[in-house]
């Protein structure tokens, strides 16, 4: 599989033409396709901490985010997210965390969703579509 970020040139009939924006990034079969977000936010707790995050991304079965602080690998984190499909709580698995330059020295922070609450689980699946 592989992941892109892309801008449609052409449409027409059955084909697409797509110019690349960046190079074409490989994944393995067991990662989840992943949706870049913009202006999401939210609250991650932990222990006796509680930090105020950036969303990057979104996939199917976790998130990337944006913080100043680093949380260590396999911390358990609730979190509390503001999407535009409606508020989402979850409960989540710390899989990285590492600091980037290109995020000014801040950390992404991979979270995999352990728990979602069904109300949650269908506003979070609606995140995904693509848009119409």
């Amino acid at each position: 599989s592989a992941i892109a970020k892309c801008r449609l040139a052409v449409a027409a009939e059955e084909q697409l033409v797509l110019i690349l924006l960046e190079p074409l990034r490989l994944v393995g079969a067991s990662e989840a396709g992943r949706t870049e977000v913009e202006g999401m936010s939210g609250i991650l707790r932990y222990e006796e901490e509680s930090l105020e995050v950036a969303i990057l991304d979104v996939s199917a079965t976790g998130l990337a985010v944006v913080s100043a602080t680093s949380i260590p690998k396999g911390t358990r984190v609730s979190m509390e997210l503001s999407a535009p499909t409606g508020p989402v709580t979850a409960i989540g698995e710390v899989r990285y965390s590492r600091a980037e330059a290109k995020l000014n020295d801040h950390f992404r922070i991979g979270i995999k969703l352990l728990e979602l609450p069904r109300i949650d689980q269908a506003r979070w699946n609606k995140l995904l579509e693509p848009a119409a």
